[in-house]
């Protein structure tokens, strides 16, 4: 991963530990960190294949059968709510 997009994904991962503490202040100030809308929705999108990988790596199964699994959880949680 090139290094200024490492140093993205790593503030993505610092807004949701910070929101997983419940410091909402630090998760904005993360926010506020990136550069472009763009370089935010790379940052996050790289996060979430680094931890659907790790998932799966984790469960040991294939990374699609992770995402997919997730994106069913998802659609369920949607309709259910």
């Amino acid at each position: 991963m090139p290094s200024a997009l490492n140093d993205c994904v790593q503030r993505a991962a610092a807004f949701v530990a910070a929101r997983a503490r419940g410091d909402l202040e630090a998760a904005e100030v993360m926010l506020a960190s990136f550069e472009s809308e763009t370089q935010r929705t790379l940052a996050f999108a790289a996060l979430a294949e680094v931890a659907i990988g790790m998932l799966a790596v984790y469960d040991a199964e294939p990374t699609d059968a992770v995402a997919t699994r997730l994106a069913l959880s998802i659609a369920q949680a949607r309709d259910a709510g």
